[in-house]
């Protein structure tokens, strides 16, 4: 029963991770978010299928696996950690200091400094179901990048309270990142013989990633929706711009053509076969405007006593 279900996640996840590298690569709607959530929930399907894996193999397969699901729930984190602080904070040093932390402990991964044998095996009973978990033991590498994710998570969920976003916003971000806690605490507690249910830690892995998939969707709600008020608003201000123009146009009158004109006294002849003074044939076909004064040679012609003033 097991592996169907962790096949099932792995497959969703899978799925999801698919559909925003899509998103990235041929839409680039959000750009590097679609990114970081695909890398992220690719992370994620790999630490459930290497859980399927585990089954029925000699110890020494097992404790590969389980570095090798440890590693694609390190990869899941980080690329998370880059795709909701991007949501949130935009610039934010935080998750590249953690990238880096988590790829030093990443280092000890292939060595017995972070899990080691002998596999501890659990067994536990959920509904007449029997469900089998193998564990390696842990060593103090996984017991330091355990507690950073809590750390990380809780630092994180203190963030997304103070930060400015509308209060609709940060009940998101919580949904986002209390899984996570949850899960960290349970997977702590399992890891070190405090408790034996390991369901909680295998499944809220797909949790949140299923809650920032919701995020997502109610981001894309409200981009769509922003978008479709900003065509509203363009379609009206088109059509007042439209109008506007419309009535310029009416009211500008532009003179072209051939004018028919005396060749002594500049009268020019309408349409009606009528002759008008040329000032007055300008301002009725356009919108200028005469005022009268004298030229010079004119003045020195009409007035000649004033010539020397």
């Amino acid at each position: 029963m097991k592996q169907y279900i962790l096949i099932a996640i792995a497959s969703i996840l899978m799925t999801v991770s698919l559909y925003h590298f899509f998103l990235y690569f041929y839409v680039k709607k959000n750009g590097r978010r679609d990114f970081y959530f695909a890398v992220s929930t690719f992370g994620g399907a790999l630490f459930s299928l290497f859980a399927v894996l585990m089954s029925n193999r000699s110890p020494e397969v097992i404790l590969w696996f389980h570095r090798l699901r440890m590693l694609g729930l390190m990869v899941c984190i980080c690329a998370w950690a880059y795709c909701m602080y991007d949501i949130y904070f935009k610039k934010n040093i935080v998750p590249k200091v953690y990238l880096f932390f988590t790829f030093a402990v990443a280092l000890s991964l292939p060595t017995n400094l972070f899990l080691s044998l002998p596999i501890v095996e659990y067994r536990m009973s959920l509904f007449s179901v029997e469900f089998h978990y193998y564990y390696a033991t842990t060593k103090i590498f996984y017991s330091l990048y355990a507690l950073s994710v809590l750390i990380f998570f809780i630092y994180s969920m203190a963030l997304i309270a103070l930060c400015r976003k509308p209060p609709v916003s940060r009940i998101y971000g919580f949904m986002a990142f209390i899984p996570g806690v949850v899960g960290g605490i349970n997977d702590f507690a399992v890891t070190h013989g405090l408790i034996k249910n390991i369901l909680i830690s295998e499944y809220l892995v797909f949790g949140f990633l299923l809650s920032i998939f919701i995020l997502f969707l109610k981001k894309e709600k409200e981009d769509y929706n922003t978008l479709k008020r900003l065509n509203l608003k363009l379609e009206d201000e088109v059509e007042q711009r439209t109008k506007d123009l419309k009535h310029t146009l009416e009211k500008v009158r532009v003179l072209s053509g051939m004018l028919p004109i005396c060749s002594r006294c500049k009268k020019i002849r309408d349409d009606s076969g009528y002759w008008n003074q040329i000032e007055a044939y300008i301002r009725d076909h356009s919108e200028a405007e005469f005022t009268h004064s004298l030229c010079p040679e004119c003045m020195k012609e009409m007035f000649p006593e004033y010539k020397d003033q």
